[in-house]
C-alpha cells in the first residue's frame, strides 16, 4: 500500500555524499529534488519553497471557492433554502473558484450577471442571484477581508415577469390525464407532477417520506416546507391516494416516499410529459400557479386557495399565482350569482303577489 500524500511539502535539507538535498512534493503528489554543496544554502533554498507554499496556501482560504464555502456555514436557513442558497452560489465564477475574492471587481460582478443571462436564466433569477452576491461581499467586509462590497451598486438589467406562465384550464386537464397515465406505467416524475398539478404543493415537498402518508394514504403530511405555513396536511385526490399507496408498497416508513426522485430529475421530465399533452412549456413552480388559478376560476375561496398553497395569507397568492385578472373575474361571478339571487327572489314575491298566494 502507496504511502498517502500529505499535500504540498518541503522535505530536508538532507545530508547526503557532497552535499545536502532539498526535496519538494506539489499538490499533485510530483516529486522533484534539488541538490547543494553547501548546508546553508540549502536552507536558504527549502525555506523559500516553505514561504511560497504559505503564501499559496493563504490565498486558497481567500478564493472564492473557500470563501463561498466557508459563508454557506453562517446560513441560518431551513434545509430547503438552504439548497436554494447553493444552487445560486454554484452559479457565480464557476471555472474561477481559486481566483482570490479580493480581485473582484463591479465590472467582474456586472459581468457575471450578464454570463447568466445570457445564458437564459430570468431576470428574477438574475435578481435572486445578486442579493446573495451583495449578500456575500458585504460578509467578507464585515469580517476585514475586503475594504468595499464591489456588488454594492450593481443592478440587473430587464424587469422581472410577475408569476410564471400557467397552462389553460383545457391544457391543465390534458396533462393531469398524462401525468396519471404515465404514472401507473411506473414514471415518478409522472407521479410527482400529478401531486403539482392536482394539489399546488411546492416541488420539494413532493419528495416525502413514506410514513407522510397519513389516514390509509388519504392525507399528504408536508411536515417540512420553506415557511412555518407550508407546513400542513393535504388531502389526496382518490386516484393518487391508489397510486401512492402502490409505489410505497413494501417499504419501511423512513424509505422516500418516491425513490430516486429528485428535484432534478423532476424538473427534467416535466418537459416530456408536456409535451405528450400537447401544453406550452412552463416551469414546476408554474404548475403551482395553474392549480392557483384552476381553483379560483372553480370559485374556491381566495383564503382557502392561499392555505392550499401553503401561504399565511392568500396576499402572496393574488400578487403573484393567480393569473392576471382570474381573481377579479371570480369577484364578478361571486356578485352576479349574489344579484341573480336577489332578482330571482324578488321575482318569486312578484309572482306570488299576483297569483295570490302572498
Amino acid at each position: 500500500m502507496g504511502r498517502p500524500r500529505g499535500g504540498a511539502r518541503v522535505l530536508g535539507p538532507y545530508a547526503e555524499p557532497g552535499g545536502y538535498r532539498v526535496r519538494w512534493i506539489d499538490g499533485a503528489g510530483t516529486r522533484r529534488a534539488d541538490f547543494f554543496k553547501d548546508k546553508s544554502e540549502a536552507e536558504k533554498h527549502a525555506a523559500g519553497l516553505r514561504a511560497g507554499l504559505a503564501k499559496v496556501a493563504q490565498q486558497a482560504e481567500r478564493s472564492l471557492g473557500a470563501l463561498l464555502l466557508a459563508w454557506s456555514k453562517t446560513w441560518e436557513v431551513s434545509p430547503t433554502t438552504r439548497e436554494t442558497y447553493s444552487t445560486m452560489s454554484a452559479w457565480l465564477w464557476p471555472q474561477e473558484r481559486e481566483r482570490l475574492a479580493s480581485s473582484i471587481t463591479p465590472v467582474d460582478v456586472r459581468e457575471e450577471l450578464d454570463r447568466l443571462r445570457a445564458e437564459g436564466y430570468a431576470v428574477a433569477s438574475i435578481q435572486c442571484v445578486a442579493r446573495r452576491v451583495k449578500c456575500f461581499f458585504a460578509w467578507l467586509v464585515e469580517r476585514g477581508l475586503l475594504k468595499t462590497n464591489p456588488a454594492a451598486a450593481v443592478k440587473v438589467k430587464g424587469r422581472a415577469n410577475r408569476g410564471k406562465v400557467q397552462l389553460t384550464v383545457d391544457e391543465a386537464r390534458r396533462l393531469w390525464r398524462v401525468a396519471l397515465s404515465a404514472s401507473w406505467e411506473g414514471s415518478l416524475e409522472a407521479l410527482g407532477v400529478a401531486l403539482l398539478i392536482r394539489h399546488g404543493l411546492r416541488a420539494r415537498e413532493v419528495l416525502r417520506q413514506v410514513r407522510d402518508l397519513d389516514e390509509g394514504g388519504a392525507v399528504l403530511v408536508v411536515s417540512k416546507s420553506k415557511t412555518a405555513a407550508g407546513v400542513r396536511r393535504v388531502r389526496l385526490d382518490p386516484a393518487l391516494v391508489a397510486l401512492l399507496k402502490f409505489v410505497s408498497l413494501g417499504r419501511g416508513p423512513e424509505e422516500a416516499l418516491l425513490p430516486g426522485l429528485s428535484y432534478q430529475r423532476l424538473a427534467r421530465g416535466l418537459p416530456k410529459l408536456l409535451g405528450a399533452a400537447s401544453c406550452p412549456r412552463v416551469t414546476l413552480h408554474g404548475l403551482r400557479g395553474t392549480f392557483a388559478t384552476l381553483a379560483i376560476t372553480e370559485d374556491a375561496p381566495s383564503a382557502a386557495v392561499g392555505r392550499a398553497l401553503g401561504h399565511a395569507s392568500d396576499r402572496v397568492t393574488r400578487a403573484h399565482y393567480y393569473r392576471p385578472g382570474a381573481a377579479e373575474e371570480a369577484q364578478d361571478r361571486a356578485r352576479g350569482a349574489v344579484f341573480d339571487s336577489v332578482r330571482n327572489r324578488s321575482e318569486d314575491r312578484q309572482l306570488a303577489e299576483t297569483t295570490g298566494e302572498i
